[in-house]
């Protein structure tokens, strides 16, 4: 009898993919969608128009594609494999976006920064063009994904394929690394910024380790520090009121008191101040330089970790007998106020200073005598600036303010002009410089009951679209000193300075060397006459202005 051909199965699906398929393809993609900046770099390494260029250009995307497969190949299993691969693809979009579009790159900090974002500065971010981005480089990815039909071997022989395949992958990027290792050498060697810009493997590999040292502090008790602190015998006439302004992104360059053409300080150079012009920050994300500059640690030794197992300044300030309060207009204060008198923006909220989507920071001041008039001995008071918080910097002032025009109006910065962005900064700038000069006339306004000083310090600068970066936060090794210089401005009263025997000469002598966070913990604690075995006078800026 003849026999009957094959009859097709109609519910047999026209093309499948086993898991090894799908974690190469997977890896093309990832390579190939969400790497752009890695490219450049790469591209750029590898530029000269010959044969050895374009192999060595070709040879580092297999091994990169190759290096992807093989971790994948290790973790995608039948049930794991499109939930993690979905999850891949929208953390992969949300990191291509940033890095794409504002020059950010990744590391712990950065990590840390993102997420202790609060709701208000997300809303800020998001924009049409995020929506349209993630349409096209998460959705569509995704819905891909979903619909791919694939083969799954039973378990056995599952691991057989997997172990046989990770050991292909690694193999082949093996040789060609050393097929291509002077090149390779060369690349990574000239462009250490690389490491950070790999998606995923970047953010992958910095939030395990933000989340592993998150862990390790979580059940650790802050141990105290200065506990031996007290104030030296001063003026016992009228206490000290001094007032400690935390800047939020503002950077030295654009400080008309730093030399910048455009007049951003009119009211500040009315002022009897002093300005330290060659000041440098201790990190550039907040989620580093805040608890940083409070803290004991100097720049190089310190770690968020290390900081959040230790007391900081304030409490020595606290433990001395000073009472210190902490007033914010910003995300936090980062741990830093966790043992001091905080007060919510609800206890001074005046709407003479607030629209319907915040306040700006002359509000930290409404009602502060109340908070003084209960207080017995000297005071410090903190407060925490919204200042220049990008993208939106049009938001950070009234607009009174609106000086320098046009501005850009958009958080989506690389749609506009630099000019416009560089004029939205500076505005804030503006703002900053009449909110400070405020601060200076309430201690004016007050001689007569305190002793008053102001000092400023930002915690770190900004990228205005400088070489095509924005914002804040790159590794401190690659960051530029617009991210990296920031503003310090010191205040003193007549009686102030002559109580502590400060010789202002001396000061204005000191304007132009460099000084850092690493200053800040020190002079403080000078400020307030406050002596301890903590105390470094080698890091208190105005120790040797002190006429003993």
């Amino acid at each position: 009898m003849p026999t009957n051909p094959e009859q097709p199965n109609p519910s047999k699906k026209p093309f499948t993919f086993n898991l090894i398929h799908f974690c190469l393809g997977f890896s093309i993609l990832l390579a190939a969608l969400y790497n752009q900046p890695l490219w450049r770099i790469v591209s750029r390494e590898f530029a000269a128009d010959d044969i050895t260029s374009l192999l060595s250009f070709s040879a580092f995307v297999v091994f990169l594609v190759l290096i992807f497969s093989f971790f994948l190949t290790l973790v995608f299993f039948r049930y794991s494999a499109k939930p993690l691969a979905i999850a891949l693809i929208f953390s992969s979009a949300s990191a291509s976006y940033f890095m794409s579009n504002y020059g950010i790159v990744f590391d712990k900090s950065m990590i840390q920064n993102l997420l202790e974002t609060d709701p208000a500065e997300v809303q800020e971010l998001l924009n049409i063009g995020m929506l349209s981005y993630f349409s096209y480089y998460a959705m569509l990815p995704t819905l891909f994904v979903l619909w791919l039909p694939l083969n799954y071997h039973p378990l056995l022989k599952e691991l057989k394929f997997k172990c046989i395949s990770a050991l292909a992958f690694a193999s082949l990027a093996v040789l060609i690394t050393g097929a291509f290792y002077q090149e390779f050498s060369s690349l990574f060697r000239n462009n250490r910024e690389m490491r950070n810009t790999v998606i995923p493997s970047s953010f992958i590999y910095y939030t395990g380790r933000y989340l592993n040292g998150a862990y390790a502090v979580m059940n650790i008790v802050p141990q105290p520090i200065g506990e031996d602190a007290v104030q030296s015998a001063t003026d016992t006439s009228k206490p000290k009121l001094t007032i400690l302004v935390i800047g939020e992104t503002a950077r030295a360059q654009n400080f008309s008191l730093n030399g910048y053409q455009r007049e951003t300080n009119p009211k500040l150079k009315q002022q009897q101040i002093f300005n330290f012009s060659n000041t440098f920050a201790c990190g550039t994300t907040t989620a580093i330089s805040l608890p940083c500059m409070f803290s004991l640690y100097n720049k190089d030794s310190f770690t968020s970790e290390k900081a959040e197992a230790q007391h900081n300044v304030l409490d020595v300030l606290k433990t001395a007998g000073v009472n210190v309060l902490w007033r914010d207009n910003n995300s936090g204060c980062k741990g830093v106020c966790e043992r001091i008198e905080t007060q919510p923006e609800q206890a001074y909220r005046n709407e003479q200073y607030c629209n319907q989507r915040e306040c700006f920071d002359q509000v930290m001041l409404n009602d502060l005598d109340s908070y003084l008039s209960k207080q017995q001995g000297d005071v410090t008071v903190v407060l925490h600036q919204k200042g220049n918080h990008g993208p939106a910097y049009y938001l950070r002032y009234p607009e009174n303010f609106k000086k320098f025009t046009p501005v850009c109006t958009t958080s989506q910065l690389q749609q506009c002009q630099q000019q416009s962005i560089v004029n939205a900064y500076d505005n804030a700038i503006l703002y900053t410089d009449h909110f400070l000069s405020t601060v200076i006339d309430y201690l004016k306004d007050r001689q007569d009951k305190y002793r008053g000083a102001m000092l400023y310090m930002s915690d770190h600068g900004e990228s205005l679209g400088e070489n095509n970066l924005y914002l804040h936060g790159l590794p401190y090794f690659i960051a530029p000193q617009t991210q990296t210089k920031v503003p310090f401005i010191l205040w003193l009263s007549q009686s102030f300075s002559d109580s502590d025997k400060l010789d202002r000469q001396c000061i204005i002598d000191k304007q132009q060397q460099r000084m850092s966070h690493d200053n800040l913990f020190h002079s403080i604690l000078g400020l307030l006459s406050v002596r301890s075995s903590v105390y470094n006078s080698q890091l208190d800026m105005l120790a040797s202005c002190r006429n003993q």
